[in-house]
């Protein structure tokens, strides 16, 4: 499995498309959600993308609707297997706003069909206001989104 992170131009910046031989696996169009208590979102794309040896760096300024104002990095490395790309994210917050809170996203996308042979879990997402899928409604283990 070669897999390549290509960026990809998008309307509110950089997105991600992670590849497989040349076939797109995920798409990152709006990698950077900001989501505050009081209900507010915003996604975005990455301001700049930078890739450093096998490593890329993304980063990102989000200002929500309340005035909160946070930083995101993003490093992208291949995972030791090879088979695919670990995350470490950082935020930090420039300007606090008037929510008592703020949390952020990394949202994927896939390209390729749905199979009802495979689930994804993604086990950093079981919180309070868990939301994976952006429809409005906390999912959790056991639903069918």
């Amino acid at each position: 499995m070669a897999l390549d992170l290509v960026p990809l131009p998008v309307a509110n910046g950089t997105g991600l498309s992670l590849r497989d031989a040349g076939e797109e696996l995920l798409v990152a169009s709006a990698p950077v959600r900001v989501a505050t208590s009081d209900g507010d979102a915003v996604a975005a794309g990455y301001d700049s993308v930078t890739a450093d040896g096998d490593r890329t760096w993304c980063r990102a300024e989000v200002t929500a609707g309340d005035g909160t104002r946070v930083r995101v990095e993003d490093v992208w490395a291949p995972s030791e297997q090879g088979d695919g790309f670990l995350v470490s994210r950082s935020i930090e917050i420039l300007a606090r706003g008037s929510a008592a809170g703020v949390r952020t996203e990394l949202v994927l996308e896939s390209p390729l069909a749905p199979s009802p042979e495979w689930q994804l879990f993604v086990s950093g997402a079981l919180y309070n206001r868990n939301d994976t899928d952006l429809d409005g409604r906390e999912d959790y283990l056991g639903g069918t989104v």
